[in-house]
């Protein structure tokens, strides 16, 4: 909780190339989510943006909702997609990570 409470406090002194301050939206954290004894970074922000669609990580937890509707707030021409990502925490990444790119082979040679 300090370090989020710290960067949001960062966040809040930011502003933009005309010197306003950014809208900031504070959005939910899901709960502790562990596998195997191990805490998983499950993450609503690691949410993609679309041309139609926002797809957002879900974790079966109560906060999933609140999540899915400040997205459909701050994104109403798009259709809010939510993804089960219980697995895909599990390689410490979620929808966001998944469409990084990825070196061809022969960039690795």
């Amino acid at each position: 909780h300090a370090i989020l409470k710290a960067n949001w406090e960062r966040l809040r002194g930011f502003r933009d190339p005309a010197g306003k301050p950014w809208k900031l939206v504070k959005f939910p954290m899901p709960g502790k989510y562990t596998e195997d004894g191990i805490r998983l970074p499950a993450s609503y922000a690691n949410f993609y943006i679309a041309n139609q669609a926002v797809l957002l990580p879900v974790f079966k937890d109560a906060a999933d909702l609140r999540a899915e509707a400040i997205l459909k707030e701050l994104f109403p021409r798009r259709e809010v997609v939510a993804i089960d990502s219980r697995a895909l925490v599990y390689g410490l990444g979620a929808i966001h990570c998944l469409t990084q790119q990825e070196p061809s082979i022969s960039d690795l040679r």
